[in-house]
């Protein structure tokens, strides 16, 4: 699966973002068996590559080498497919899921996501209903501590994510989805 997030128009001429995440993952419990990334940033970019051993409590990484882990990681990806199994009506407002995330560091780290109620959501598909999710994290593992990170996944059979806005110093990034292929529902399916 590949999840792939770039800037366009305006933004691109002042400053280019590109984010490409890649993972094959175990289907049922949504759990990465490996993944990759490549990041740009205006003239920066990082990538890796982990192969991860649950069986073992263990993965490799790329750059960090050998890692030893007391529970299952997710990677990007394989949290944000997580995401697709949750029954959200079951939640209430502020309600968190928690779980272990391996991004960029040589440790791993807890990231929570914050449940934040119903919204619908514009996009090139119509309006969607959506659940809106805020992920937190410790200063610098996964997000800038100084930002505000929300997303969307559709509220329905698809649960996709529909948009992810970032709240930085100097403004905001918005990314939101352009295409898509294999859903269980056609779009709008409101």
């Amino acid at each position: 699966t590949v999840i792939d997030f770039s800037t366009a128009n305006l933004v691109e001429k002042l400053y280019k973002i590109n984010y490409k995440f890649e993972a094959d993952y175990n289907p049922v419990t949504c759990i990465p068996v490996s993944s990759g990334y490549r990041l740009e940033e205006g003239n920066k970019s990082w990538s890796d590559k982990t192969e991860y051993y649950h069986d073992n409590f263990y993965l490799i990484s790329e750059n960090h080498g050998m890692m030893l882990l007391s529970e299952d990681v997710r990677d990007i990806v394989s949290a944000i497919f997580y995401l697709r199994t949750i029954d959200w009506d079951n939640y209430q407002l502020n309600d968190t899921v928690s779980y272990e995330m391996y991004f960029r560091e040589k440790e791993t780290f807890p990231l929570k996501l914050v449940y934040k109620g119903k919204e619908f959501v514009g996009s090139e598909y119509g309006e969607i209903s959506c659940v809106k999710l805020q992920p937190l994290s410790d200063p610098g593992k996964l997000f800038n501590g100084k930002s505000t990170v929300n997303m969307w996944v559709s509220d329905d059979e698809n649960r996709i994510p529909i948009r992810i806005s970032v709240d930085v110093l100097i403004g905001s990034f918005k990314f939101d989805l352009v295409d898509y292929e294999n859903i269980k529902l056609p779009y709008p399916c409101n």
